[in-house]
């Protein structure tokens, strides 16, 4: 019986295999957590981005009133000297 097949080496041998394989367990557990988190944080970014940032920007009376606004400043001469 050589060094490596002491009871004690075969012990710790099984010890750390069944903790090597524990936590493959949670690890495989814990990933289809990790990947419904990151489809749902991908699917819901860009529809909540939207509405927190951007649909107030892309409402239609806002850009009307743009428009009045350049209209304005076009009728008083602000981009005249652009043409020149």
């Amino acid at each position: 019986m050589g060094p490596m097949d002491s009871p004690q080496i075969g012990a710790y041998r099984s010890l750390w295999l069944d903790c090597f394989h524990a936590s493959l367990e949670v690890e495989r557990q814990a990933t289809w957590l990790y990947n419904l988190t990151t489809v749902c944080y991908h699917a819901l970014y860009l529809p909540l981005l939207y509405v927190t940032f951007l649909a107030d920007f892309f409402q239609e009376e806002d850009m009307l009133l743009e428009n009045v606004y350049y209209s304005e400043m076009k009728d008083a001469g602000f981009f005249d000297a652009d043409w020149d």
